[in-house]
């Protein structure tokens, strides 16, 4: 079975059954699976460059079945796709209002980019690497090691398990509620995870969940890190922890916790022009936030903007102060 000739959508409709014993080949567009299989597909599907498999139907890839190529595949359709043979896709695996769960005795994984949107992503027992990920919604579970060389991108949606995520490329974490549940994720040493935007929190929500710091956190907001749920869930500070301000009691609190020798009135009371440096270690310090426009280490490496220019000769205007 061939899908040729076309940039668009097609669709094998949801009313029947496709069984697939033999080979299917997307080469162009995007060959949604609406129907089902029977309960049992042991033939190969392969994916060319720019082109999408859809799977939008509850399939059971046997052992001896193979999705693979340099084309890209989505978990969609409130579907439930069962992974028991062999995976190897070079595009974007896409998880969205779709259950996939990749078997523990694959005969070969190797995947590409990721985006979890809707979806649920259950890689068992499985051990991996990846490019990227970017998670805006859904779960990613399994007790397996997903090492991610880079940028991960987390802006809502749960990672669970008893696995590990080594981010070695960075952590962006700009949305509120992104949640960690008995898995363990580490911001490798050299990278910089950041915690930003108006909502963002951090939830270190139960199981044991372990957020392990070997590079440099950044708390760029006034909301926080919360940990509840069942089970002790731990922040291992082995970098630097970087604070710039608390928005109210409970986020001086759980900081003040985190630090371990701050009080949470200070940091309350802390101006707006001041951060606190937590150093594995080290005794954690309160300092002045660098100030670009004045401070001698950076003069000469930023080009001048109008907005603190002045008019005739003379030293250039502050920036306004800035609302936190």
């Amino acid at each position: 079975f061939t899908r040729d000739t076309s940039s668009g959508d097609f669709s094998i409709g949801s009313s029947g059954v496709f069984n697939n014993t033999g080979t299917v080949n997307v080469q162009t567009g995007t060959l949604r699976l609406l129907s089902p299989d029977s309960g049992a597909t042991s033939g190969d599907f392969n994916i060319s460059n720019g082109a999408t498999l859809s799977f939008e139907g509850n399939y059971a890839l046997g052992a001896t079945s193979d999705v693979a190529g340099a084309g890209g595949v989505q978990f969609g359709g409130g579907a439930t796709v069962n992974v028991n043979g062999s995976y190897n896709v070079g595009g974007l695996t896409t998880f969205s209002l779709g259950t996939a769960n990749f078997g523990n005795a694959l005969s070969s994984l190797s995947i590409g980019p990721v985006a979890i949107s809707n979806g649920t992503a259950n890689f068992g027992t499985n051990s991996f690497t990846i490019p990227t990920l970017a998670q805006n919604g859904g779960v990613l579970s399994g007790s397996g090691t997903i090492n991610i060389t880079g940028p991960f991108n987390w802006t809502a949606g749960t990672m669970s398990g008893s696995g590990v995520t080594n981010a070695n490329g960075g952590i962006t974490m700009n949305g509120f509620g992104v949640t960690l549940i008995g898995r363990t994720l580490h911001n490798a040493a050299g990278r910089t995870a950041t915690l930003s935007g108006i909502n963002a929190t951090l939830m270190l929500a139960g199981g044991g969940a372990v957020f392990n710091n070997d590079g440099t956190f950044l708390a760029q907001n006034n909301n926080g890190l919360f940990a509840g749920g069942v089970g002790t869930n731990t922040f291992n500070n082995a970098g630097v922890f970087q604070l710039f301000g608390v928005a109210n009691h409970l986020m001086a609190k759980e900081s003040s916790e985190l630090i371990g020798d701050i009080d949470a009135d200070v940091l309350r009371n802390m101006a707006k022009s001041r951060q606190i440096i937590s150093i594995s270690n080290e005794k954690a310090m309160s300092a002045r936030l660098p100030d670009y426009l004045v401070d001698a280490p950076f003069q000469g490496l930023w080009d001048p903007n109008p907005m603190f220019e002045t008019e005739t000769p003379g030293p250039s205007k502050r920036r306004p102060s800035r609302g936190r």
